[in-house]
């Protein structure tokens, strides 16, 4: 066996190393191995399309005519196969809804209507117990905008409900606990329990002077009432009006056939006038 040779280029004249010479038979050798590799295999797209075998059974012209999706199903799909696939495809398309033609309100309408989808905000039927009217009225007025069907807008109908329950429960907790300290902060905000005492006094008669019992209930369930800093505001508002004596909720009037208090504005409920009346 011949020594392996190095070749290389010496620095002072840069010659560079001589052509390699090739060993004897090595053009013999390099065919011999290329001949052992197999050939590698066409690209798919290259390969014959074969239509399935029971294509056999069609007449030459639906053959022709459905050539390409004969083709496509290969040449393993079996007639069963092709029929489930195509009765499949027929439910599928049972179940379809045609787009509606463009600028044709007829086709549009029926398009709404297979879609379930209403001609008027008050076709979704929407309970306005939950939300109220004008938050109903709302609600499914933005829906038919975006084309909701029936069942989506009661779904978020449902929604916004829970949100404004869980809302509405947080504020009467909430109201709860201001009513439970309502006193106390007064006093405080006041500087004594006597002044609190006398703001309350004088912010509730405004209340009864320029609120009806709507407006009252509606600043309660608010927690308005309960906020000494709003409350404190009103007694300001009240003795502005004129140093007379203040006057609790009853009045010569005669009392309502449920015995409940009669005020200057109407019956105020037990609890009220409990509170704040005859003080």
């Amino acid at each position: 066996m011949k020594p392996i040779r190095v070749y290389y280029a010496p620095e002072d004249d840069g010659a560079g190393a001589p052509p390699e010479t090739p060993a004897p038979g090595a053009d013999a050798v390099a065919q011999a191995g290329a001949a052992a590799v197999p050939p590698e295999d066409p690209p798919p797209e290259d390969k014959p399309k074969v239509p399935p075998k029971f294509s056999s059974q069609l007449s030459p012209e639906a053959r022709e005519k459905h050539k390409d999706a004969l083709d496509a199903m290969g040449e393993e799909t079996s007639l069963t196969d092709a029929f489930t696939e195509l009765m499949d495809s027929r439910g599928k398309l049972s179940r379809s809804i045609l787009m509606p033609e463009k600028d044709n309100p007829e086709d549009l309408k029926r398009f709404m209507k297979d879609m379930g989808i209403p001609e008027s905000p008050e076709g979704y039927g929407i309970d306005e117990k939950i939300l109220g009217p004008d938050a109903t009225k709302l609600l499914t007025t933005q829906a038919l905008k975006a084309g909701m069907t029936m069942k989506q807008a009661q779904a978020m109908h449902g929604f916004v409900g829970a949100i404004m329950k869980n809302g509405q429960a947080g504020i009467a907790e909430a109201t709860a606990k201001r009513s439970e300290t309502f006193d106390s902060r007064m006093a405080e905000a006041s500087g004594s329990e006597e002044a609190g005492a006398n703001a309350t006094k004088y912010a509730t008669k405004f209340l009864i002077r320029f609120g009806d019992k709507d407006t009252i209930n509606s600043l309660e369930r608010t927690g308005m009432i309960y906020n000494t800093t709003f409350m404190s505001k009103l007694a300001e508002f009240e003795k502005a009006l004129g140093d007379t004596k203040y006057v609790g909720g009853e009045t010569n009037q005669k009392p309502a056939a449920d015995g409940a208090k009669q005020g200057a504005f109407g019956t105020y409920s037990e609890e009220w006038n409990e509170q704040y009346g005859g003080k």
